[in-house]
């Protein structure tokens, strides 16, 4: 188990679909999050459409940790995003 609570997509789609102000969608440019999802793309799809306001950015050269990956590319990206 690699958390010490069940996760239920139903209840994390549900709290999704109750953010009302904008969100901000990074991605690394890894293939991670397709590897994640076992390439089902309509999943994916149905995450997004959860989102209200939503804002998709890709981060070159980075996987699951951007953060780490590209600290600059990040922190510029969510800087950005906010001052919008």
């Amino acid at each position: 188990m690699v958390n010490p609570v069940l996760y239920r997509v139903e209840e994390a789609m549900a709290c999704w679909r109750r953010i009302t102000g904008p969100t901000l969608w990074l991605w690394g440019d890894g293939e991670w999050m397709m590897q994640w999802m076992k390439g089902d793309k309509s999943l994916l799809d149905s995450y997004r459409s959860c989102y209200r306001s939503l804002q998709e950015l890709t981060i070159a050269d980075a996987g699951h940790m951007m953060h780490h990956d590209q600290p600059e590319r990040f922190a510029h990206a969510v800087e950005s995003f906010l001052l919008a």
